[in-house]
């Protein structure tokens, strides 16, 4: 009886010491809300996008710490695969699809809430940061360097831009003499094919 007790003893220790040696498999936490909201959270998280049906983008990731963020994305557009990056630093957004660096354009955080510029910077790809998606958020050791916008591109300031085409469109109300072709450039920035086709068709661009 003692020597299957201690037995006993002995197989329960070595499996009480196994599951205590295991890794641990950490579970992802469900997140609905957008990157707005995922910042407001207060945690270093990294939260991968769940795919939706029908829905251009077909991978993305994520990250948050503090009040920045940044965002990864593989998208298929047209049947064309495209790699776009978002990322906001607490006071600006940048915002860029590779290949197409000199298209490149930042934004004002605040200016989003100007109605004005609101559709404009959705053309440009910003209203993912107010867009409510579905997410698997994971514990993520912050990497501050990915915050930082690539300093070999430069960044169109989008809110000078729509300033810019303001007052160029105020001028032409008034009679005045402008520049097209500084207009024309402009709708050259816009990453949305069919918005950059009707700016040119509405200003009769070459």
């Amino acid at each position: 009886m003692k020597k299957i007790l201690s037995l006993f003893f002995v197989l329960t220790l070595i499996l009480t010491l196994a599951a205590c040696g295991a890794p641990k498999t950490e579970q992802p936490e469900p997140f609905t809300g957008s990157i707005d909201d995922l910042i407001k959270q207060n945690k270093n998280l990294k939260c991968v996008l769940q795919f939706k049906e029908g829905y251009d983008i077909s991978e993305a990731t994520t990250y948050v710490s503090s009040n920045k963020a940044r965002s990864d994305y593989k998208m298929n557009i047209s049947g064309q695969p495209q790699s776009s990056h978002f990322i906001s630093d607490g006071t600006w957004m940048y915002t860029w699809i590779e290949g197409m660096e000199n298209q490149a354009s930042k934004i004002k955080i605040a200016d989003l809430e100007d109605m004005s510029t609101q559709a404009e910077a959705e053309e440009q790809g910003y209203d993912n940061y107010q867009e409510r998606l579905d997410y698997q958020c994971y514990k993520w050791s912050v990497d501050q360097s990915i915050f930082v916008p690539p300093a070999n591109i430069n960044f169109i300031d989008f809110t000078e831009m729509m300033k810019t085409m303001q007052q160029q469109a105020e001028q032409i109300q008034q009679g005045g003499n402008i520049d097209m072709q500084s207009m024309c450039s402009m709708c050259d920035t816009l990453t949305d094919a069919s918005a950059k086709t009707q700016c040119k068709q509405s200003l009769n661009c070459k």
